[in-house]
């Protein structure tokens, strides 16, 4: 019997598989790509097949020594003219185990069942134990296709396997069907240099692209230019798309708010340092308006078809309301030193909660400009932030460029759980995804 080096890798990363193993299996996986072998050696190695094999082997090196003790010899050109590689070997095996271990056994009813066959509530015991195994198996997730690098990519939400690229190299975006393999390429000025965000609105039927020049393009679903937005003059840090589609939200690193009316392809409200002077409900934050360059927040939220949040002086959170193109400022939330640079809002609890670049997160209540909670255990700037639910609880998941994620208890101000990415590398995007079953 013959094996070769890549049947022995496939053989010990099944049995890390079975075992539980999963670190072993994909490191084992990572160095040799045993996978590609699955498609092979999956259909003809059974469960347990290393420790059959391991076992057999000692039975058989058993075998030989008392065969030589009782000085039998086998002709060697024999041994040699055998062709019994791995699988003939698994072949003979079934085939043996089949015809030597048949045997006829009485049941209690005195009815007959060979040995071997099971009655059939054991085979049903025998398929859901099978299943339970399969499920304990990694299941190597093979690569579809390969994207160039990108700043910033968006998933259609309607098509399905339409995305829409970005690419970090040059102006050129891209709406990428992955289903037909074929791309739209987006034209752009040469004056808008490098295209920074891409982002879909909530029906599939626009995309709106930000460019460093403050440029900012929307697009149908099917490539063709829509309009051009060109008021801002640096480039631009986020953007949020509301509910209704109706509005979109835009800020560039010079603190400038535009909101754009789509449907009038016009400006619903522009906010900067002399429109926060003349708001007369604003007294609380005027004198903190100067001519130095801070930027005030790198993220935006919309809290209801209405109703949005943007960064303002003195990395405050502004309160914004736009009803019939009339805009005011209903509220301030204060307390971030640094900028802010996440916000996200939880429409069931009635809560918002920000993170700054100092490391703190905290969580507002509609009723109160001050926090409700402050959450610190970040050492450096958070990345990430979302609420989760799990068994009916909620909770927050923060990421970090300190390295860690976070789970958070808020209620009781605790970290629930914290994991570090390997040798501390800053987390620079995240997203997360809780399972159907919660766990």
């Amino acid at each position: 019997m013959s094996i070769t080096t890549d049947e022995v890798n496939y053989l010990i990363w099944r049995y890390f598989q079975e075992a539980g193993l999963e670190i072993s299996a994909y490191a084992l996986d990572d160095e040799t790509d045993v996978h590609t072998l699955d498609a092979t050696y999956e259909k003809h190695v059974p469960l347990g097949c290393l420790i059959d094999l391991i076992q057999k082997g000692i039975l058989y090196s058993k075998m030989k020594s008392l065969v030589e003790s009782s000085k039998t010899q086998l002709d060697q050109d024999d041994l040699i003219n055998m062709n019994f590689n791995f699988f003939t070997a698994l072949h003979e095996i079934k085939e043996n185990e089949t015809a030597n271990e048949r045997s006829i056994m009485s049941t209690d009813d005195g009815e007959k069942l060979e040995q071997g066959k099971r009655l059939p509530e054991e085979e049903q015991g025998v398929e859901e134990e099978q299943q339970k195994d399969d499920e304990g198996f990694i299941r190597v997730i093979k690569e579809y296709k390969v994207l160039d690098p990108s700043n910033s990519i968006s998933f259609s939400p309607t098509s399905g396997g339409t995305i829409s690229l970005a690419h970090a190299c040059n102006t050129q975006t891209d709406i990428v069907d992955i289903e037909t393999n074929t791309a739209v390429t987006l034209p752009a000025s040469p004056l808008c240099k490098e295209v920074l965000l891409a982002q879909w609105s909530s029906n599939g039927q626009l995309l709106i692209t930000a460019y460093e020049n403050g440029e900012l393009r929307l697009w149908s679903s099917q490539g063709a230019l829509v309009t051009v937005f060109a008021m801002h003059h640096w480039p631009i840090v986020a953007l949020e798309w509301s509910h209704n589609n109706k509005y979109l939200i835009s800020i560039d690193i010079r603190n400038i708010v535009i909101v754009w009316d789509i449907t009038t392809k016009t400006i619903a409200v522009h906010l900067d340092k002399e429109n926060w002077k003349n708001l007369t409900n604003f007294s609380l934050l005027v004198n903190t308006v100067d001519d130095s360059i801070q930027n005030f927040g790198t993220t935006l939220c919309w809290l209801d078809d209405t109703k949005f949040i943007t960064p303002g002086p003195n990395y405050s959170l502004l309160v914004n309301q736009l009803v019939d193109s009339k805009h005011s400022i209903v509220g301030v939330l204060i307390g971030h030193e640094e900028s802010v640079c996440a916000i996200n809002y939880n429409k069931d609890l009635r809560l918002l909660c920000s993170a700054s670049e100092d490391g703190i997160i905290r969580i507002f209540k509609g009723n109160s400009t001050n926090s409700l909670q402050v959450l610190s255990g970040h050492s450096l700037a958070i990345t990430y932030l979302e609420w989760i639910n799990l068994d009916d609880k909620w909770y927050i998941l923060s990421t970090s460029l300190d390295g860690t994620i976070r789970i958070w208890d808020f209620i009781n101000n605790q970290t629930l759980a914290i994991s570090c990415i390997a040798d501390g590398q800053p987390i620079l995007y995240a997203a997360s995804h809780v399972s159907p079953d919660g766990k």
